[in-house]
């Protein structure tokens, strides 16, 4: 394979074009996961989960009691389940700034579940 005007192979100019359309896609991908949290944000919000600062909410549940939950600029992962069981409650689970909360980690009060920073 010879070389073109640029100094380049072919091989390497289609390596180019790849490398170029999956940092397009790979941003694109970033783009709609960060419109899904915002969507997320505004969603728990109108249900009633107090949301203090915005929160990075990946695929989570939370089912039910959303009055019960405070979220203070936290990071939740895909998977994550927020239950409240029992009597309404302000601040049943509180989750303070600068938490991360890992795949697939449920957390089910009955009494009170803080953690993090408030």
């Amino acid at each position: 394979m010879g070389l073109n005007g640029a100094g380049m192979t072919r091989d390497n100019h289609e390596l180019g074009r790849f490398t170029a359309m999956a940092f397009l896609l790979c941003t694109t991908l970033r783009f709609c996961e960060g419109f899904a949290s915002r969507c997320r944000n505004v969603t728990y919000r109108f249900l009633g989960v107090d949301l203090r600062k915005y929160c990075w909410l990946r695929n989570i549940e939370i089912s039910r009691n959303w009055q019960d939950v405070i979220l203070h600029g936290c990071a939740l992962d895909r998977g994550v389940v927020l239950l409240c069981s029992g009597a309404a409650r302000r601040s049943k689970i509180e989750i303070g700034e600068g938490t991360y909360i890992n795949r697939y980690t449920i957390l089910d009060a009955h009494q009170r579940i803080g953690i993090g920073r408030e």
